[in-house]
This record gives C-alpha cells, sequence and structure tokens, in this order.
C-alpha cells in the first residue's frame, strides 16, 4: 500500500553510479589502469575539490569510497554528511 505525497516530502534523485573508487582500485589490475586513466581521475577529483572549496564548502571524509565512479569512470563526490561551509572572516 503506497502513502499518499504531503508537501513535507523530500525525494532526492541521484544518478546512478556503477562503483567507488576503492572498489575500482582492488578489483583492477594495475597493468589494465593506463597513465592517462590515472591522471584523467586525478584532474576529476581535484576540480571537484576546487569546486567545492571555491563555494564555500569543506568536505571533510575525503577518502577513495567515498569518490563514486559511472560506468565510464566519471568520478563524483559523494557523502558530505560531515561537510561544513566556511566562515569568512571580516576584514
Amino acid at each position: 500500500m503506497v502513502n499518499s505525497l504531503e508537501k513535507t516530502d523530500i525525494f532526492l534523485v541521484q544518478e546512478k553510479m556503477e562503483t567507488d573508487l576503492l572498489s575500482f582500485l582492488d578489483r583492477v589490475d594495475v597493468d589494465q589502469r593506463t597513465e592517462a586513466d590515472v591522471v584523467r581521475m586525478a584532474y576529476q577529483m581535484l576540480c571537484t575539490l576546487k569546486f567545492l572549496h571555491s563555494a564555500g564548502i569543506i568536505h571533510r571524509d575525503v577518502k577513495p569510497g567515498n569518490f563514486l565512479l559511472d560506468k565510464d569512470n566519471n568520478i563524483k563526490l559523494g557523502d558530505f554528511g560531515l561537510s561544513r561551509t566556511i566562515q569568512q572572516s571580516p576584514e
């Protein structure tokens, strides 16, 4: 039985991610990873963190298990439970 929706109900719709970076690194042999793949993934991780910091957000739980990969090995950062905003000090 489906309950009726209320105006206070919140739904999050997210794209499907295949795995996380920790599982990917455990599963894929070192010989299968090219230097270009490693550089592309590192670049995506750094761009993600730069974007967050420029928006005034500190993630505080950056680890391989929180970087999610889609079927094309594009990386997105998840688990913002410990994240905080940066408090700007008055100058």
